[in-house]
């Protein structure tokens, strides 16, 4: 199969965040002597480092097992609840930890419906989830979902072996996806998607890593615009190529095919907030809502058609939130104190020439030219465990 323009114009898109990102994580390394965690948080970053194999990792990761939960430290998303991810594995494969929540599977439909595991089991056969083609073998682990995206956790392993891999100052390494998703609420052709798989090599043949989907990247469409994820869904992924990133040298396109069958997905519940605001100043700049998980919060800001904004949120001490998904609305909790925020929206080409200074120490010049030049600003009260 050739590359889908589509599929490529989206990887780029997520490869000029990846080298904001980037270039952003350098400069706050060289003023920090040390690395905040959680300071990518589920962003798509770019890899410039050696990402060395972790043996102990390696030896306690069974073939089937919770991948989202051995690398969201990595990720920084220390704060997912543990016990709301859900493990695609099919009934009597696979080998599980007492208490882990299990996909349970019919092999033939794909059928799911979620179980408690109580004693370990040893793979007896070829998991549902696992696809192998052109010497690379992908299995689907598990998930967990909130209202604001899908966490998807997945084992890449090479026969050959993977090449020496380039990766950030945290470790962290990418492969990039393209995907073909077909949800249950949606008609017609499948999604196209660009999808980081960003993740660690655990050993020379595997790589354990997190996909992140955000609902707003198959909320549009031919199919026009969904203006609510259902809570439940079912998902089929076909991945046709993808792409790896040895260190200096150019990026290498597989192609094959990874089919996977239909599995079901169900939005955890825990901690998850929506917050209407639904107000605008006389300018029409405001908030429309905002919305909150275990790891992430979302902003969804009203502006004016011709006019470009950045949105920006600190936190009750004052520090900015970093982003955690696509955009700049996608901000990751973990690290900060969310019990109070202040929204601001701030003219796209005046924020370029200020945003360095979120990255000093000092945090109050910051702040202060915010209040004085925001085109809106609103501070918002949440709910946490920690208020």
């Amino acid at each position: 199969m050739t590359n889908s323009p589509l599929i490529d114009r989206k990887i780029e898109e997520a490869y000029g965040i990846i080298r904001e990102r980037s270039e952003k994580k350098k400069r706050q390394s060289r003023k920090r002597k040390f690395v905040q965690t959680g300071a990518a948080a589920a962003a798509i970053v770019v890899a410039i480092g050696f990402c060395a194999a972790n043996p102990v990792l390696a030896k306690e990761l069974p073939l089937i097992g919770s991948v989202i939960e051995r690398v969201q430290e990595l990720l920084g998303f220390q704060e997912i609840p543990t016990e709301e991810i859900v493990t695609l594995v099919p009934t009597g494969q696979g080998k599980y930890n007492a208490g882990e929540r299990e996909e349970a599977g019919d092999n033939n439909t794909g059928a799911t419906g979620i179980q408690s595991t109580e004693t370990s089991v040893e793979a007896t056969e070829p998991a549902q989830y696992q696809v192998s083609d052109q010497g690379y073998t992908i299995t689907l682990t598990d998930y967990y979902a909130t209202n604001q995206a899908i966490f998807l956790g997945v084992k890449m392993e090479s026969e050959e072996g993977f090449p020496e891999m380039s990766a950030d100052s945290d470790g962290k390494s990418q492969i990039m996806i393209a995907t073909l998703e077909e949800y249950s609420f949606r008609s017609g052709d499948p999604v196209h998607g660009g999808r980081a798989l960003v993740g660690q090599i655990v050993d020379g043949h595997t790589f354990c890593g997190l996909i992140r989907i955000d609902y707003k990247s198959i909320q549009t469409g031919n199919q026009g615009y969904y203006e609510q994820i259902p809570e439940d869904m079912t998902l089929q992924l076909e991945i046709p190529y993808f792409f790896l990133y040895p260190k200096g040298a150019s990026k290498e396109t597989v192609r094959g095919s990874w089919k996977f069958p239909e599995f079901s997905i169900a939005q955890s519940d825990k901690e998850m907030q929506v917050i209407e605001i639904g107000e605008t100043n006389e300018a029409g700049f405001g908030l429309e809502k905002i919305e909150v998980s275990p790891v992430e919060l979302t902003v969804y800001d009203i502006f004016p058609e011709d006019h470009l904004v950045v949105t920006v949120v600190l936190d009750k001490d004052g520090r900015k939130l970093t982003y955690a998904g696509n955009n700049t609305n996608e901000l990751a909790v973990s690290g900060y104190d969310i019990s109070e925020i202040t929204v601001y929206l701030y003219d796209y080409d005046e924020y370029m020439e200020i945003k360095g200074l979120a990255l000093g120490e000092n945090s109050t010049a910051f702040r202060e030219i915010l209040e004085k030049n925001a085109l809106y600003e609103k501070k918002i009260s949440i709910e946490t465990d920690k208020s």
